[in-house]
């Protein structure tokens, strides 16, 4: 689900995304396989985007809990949730030789696609 955030929590969503893309522990033990995995269900047809999210969600909660670790801060639950949430359109957005009409079809069947109507086209 999209959610919208204030200037003080989009900081924030910045913050931790950036955060958990320069962890290279991180992207070693959670996104790699991630991708893997999200890869092989595109190549089998069952692609989700929104079980896709909460897949996300996993790996923002860990950057969370490693951001915690080395700051003591933790980032709140709707940030969380719109880090994973873009974490996953960016994945659709950069998948390579895959024809736009495709990208628009994996998010059209979501609750995404039905936020975003027809501005895909």
């Amino acid at each position: 689900m999209h959610i919208e955030l204030n200037n003080g929590e989009q900081v924030e969503a910045n913050e931790l995304r950036a955060y958990g893309d320069n962890n290279y522990d991180l992207y070693r033990s959670r996104g790699v396989p991630m991708q893997k995995n999200l890869d092989r269900k595109i190549n089998k047809g069952v692609f989700d985007f929104d079980k896709s999210v909460k897949l996300w969600r996993y790996w923002t909660d860990d950057a969370n809990k490693r951001y915690k670790a080395d700051s003591g801060y933790s980032f709140s639950t709707k940030v969380r949730q719109d880090v994973a949430f873009n974490k996953a359109l960016d994945y659709v957005l950069d998948l390579d030789d895959t024809p736009i009409e495709t990208k628009c079809a994996l998010l059209q069947t979501t609750e995404y696609g039905q936020f975003m109507g027809r501005v895909w086209i």
